[in-house]
């Protein structure tokens, strides 16, 4: 079943919670807010919906092809991250890139610390080099030196509501350079998985 986006922060990892009024209700990973609605007219719902894996490579579009493995394969492998140890090591990678980038473009690298578990954090550096992102790998890199995350997500809220002004500074530096794109990590993506094809499957 195609899960949808979250209606409030767009948010794209939200799991099924039951029914409302027989309609599938939804909840939203990051907000935690519930939702019923669905809208499956958007170009990348309907691709996830009408698509079969084995034609995922036969797109021509190289963003459509990135998108659909992840949806239709790596997401729903790992249970949308719940079980990493599923997936192989190159698509760990992919999902650790595609996962933190979309959280610091919804929300800054505020987002990434409040909304990431240890493990993800610990390996963003890592998986942004191994798929050849290293401009961005230096951002993630240089921030991460800066700030002791406290393991804890409790404390890791509280500590971003109580942020260092020096910390909080670094963090702002760090959207604006990441903003700036400094990799083109749509074709980085594409070009990973082509060159490792079979370390993706639908299993």
């Amino acid at each position: 079943m195609l899960m949808p986006r979250c209606k409030d922060c767009d948010w794209e990892y939200t799991i099924i919670a039951g029914r409302v009024n027989g309609k599938p209700h939804f909840l939203c990973l990051k907000c935690c807010c519930y939702f019923t609605e669905r809208d499956d007219s958007t170009k990348e719902n309907l691709l996830l919906r009408d698509t079969d894996y084995d034609d995922i490579w036969k797109f021509d579009d190289k963003r459509d092809l990135v998108h659909a493995l992840c949806g239709i394969s790596i997401y729903k492998k790992c249970n949308y991250g719940s079980e990493l140890e599923k997936l192989t090591f190159a698509e760990k990678a992919i999902f650790v890139c595609i996962s933190l980038e979309n959280s610091v473009n919804n929300g800054g690298f505020a987002a990434l610390v409040y909304n990431y578990c240890d493990i993800l954090i610990r390996d963003v550096v890592n998986s942004f080099i191994e798929v050849g992102a290293h401009k961005t790998a230096e951002i993630y890199k240089r921030l991460l030196a800066a700030c002791e995350l406290p393991k804890d997500h409790d404390a890791r809220n509280a500590w971003i509501l109580d942020m260092p002004d020096g910390i909080s500074a670094i963090m702002e530096e760090s959207d604006n350079d990441f903003y700036k794109q400094p990799d083109d990590l749509s074709e980085l993506y594409y070009q990973y998985i082509v060159q490792n094809k079979t370390q993706f499957t639908c299993d």
